[in-house]
């Protein structure tokens, strides 16, 4: 009987961080970190890159 009782510890453990870890990714989708805000707020609010690179093959010498 012993054994089963560990098992079902283990499963219980199991399930209880999938739990946990499904719900710490739902709460940070729904209201992200305050650091993750200012991170996204920089990213829209900095000017556009306008750099521009051209790649081409060199012309063929004949």
């Amino acid at each position: 009987m012993g054994p089963y009782i560990v098992a079902i510890i283990l499963i219980l453990i199991v399930v209880a961080t999938s739990i946990a870890l499904w719900w710490w990714r739902l709460s940070a989708r729904i209201a992200p970190y305050k650091d993750e805000l200012e991170r996204l707020r920089a990213r829209d609010s900095a000017p556009p890159d306008e750099q521009v690179v051209v790649v081409s093959r060199k012309p063929e010498s004949r």
